[in-house]
């Protein structure tokens, strides 16, 4: 998805799979605009924030609630000022 504020593409839905546990699970945000730019205290720009959890444990239906923290679309983070 792309984001209008500083027009990095991130993702808006995660996949995770654990095949050897039989866990398939569907991570999606719960509010659009989630990312947070902080360019005057440590300079990253990031996505943050809550998301719903839907899918299946060893084939039984699972719900739930998370949170997930992405950085490094925007570009990459570097020590140097």
């Amino acid at each position: 998805m792309e984001k209008p504020k500083d027009r990095s593409h991130l993702p808006s839905k995660w996949r995770i799979d654990v095949p050897s546990h039989r866990i398939e699970l569907t991570l999606t945000p719960t509010v659009k605009d989630q990312e947070l730019i902080t360019q005057e205290s440590t300079r990253v720009t990031y996505w943050e924030g809550s998301v719903k959890i839907e899918g299946t444990y060893q084939g039984n239906p699972i719900k739930g609630v998370g949170y997930v923290e992405l950085t490094g679309y925007a570009k990459p983070f570097s020590k140097g000022i």
